[in-house]
């Protein structure tokens, strides 16, 4: 996956794949990303299984990715009128 691509998962989805999207968007290696996941740096979300997605809020906050950046927000929504 290119980075362009990654970036797009995280702008236009709800959740993520831990691995390869969420960790390499973090800067983190397969293993690195499994055990933050394990250990609860990366949240995940609890029902999905063995690989459970991450949401991309959290993504978008920490890699500070700018709201007028998602595609997902309405005009009136990136005037703060939510």
């Amino acid at each position: 996956m290119t980075d362009d691509q990654i970036r797009q998962e995280i702008l236009t989805k709800l959740a993520v794949p831990a691995w390869p999207v969420a960790g390499r968007a973090l800067g983190l290696g397969r293993h690195a990303t499994r055990t933050a996941a394990a250990r609860g740096d990366i949240p995940t979300l609890p029902w999905a299984g063995k690989q459970p997605p991450v949401p991309t809020a959290w993504l978008r906050r920490v890699l500070g990715l700018a709201e007028t950046d998602d595609p997902l927000l309405t005009a009136s929504d990136k005037r703060g009128h939510r």
